[in-house]
């Protein structure tokens, strides 16, 4: 079970809002990939670039993804 569960879903903040949001959302989880990788935890760093992944995508933000997928 994670220790925390972030939940970005539309609920009182406009689009521009929630973009920012799911951006911020995909730089934690690509940080959190890379100290996972780094500390020979592969799986979970997988898991956590897929995530930085998906929210990058929800972000509309293809610099995030890119810089994600560089990792």
């Amino acid at each position: 079970m994670p220790a925390f569960q972030l939940d970005v879903s539309p609920r009182v903040y406009s689009e521009p809002v929630g973009r920012r949001l799911f951006g911020a959302a995909a730089e934690a989880s690509r940080s959190a990939g890379w100290t996972a990788y780094d500390s020979g935890r592969i799986a979970a760093a997988e898991r956590h670039y897929i995530a930085a992944m998906r929210a990058a995508a929800s972000a509309n933000d293809p610099v995030v993804g890119a810089n994600t997928l560089a990792f």
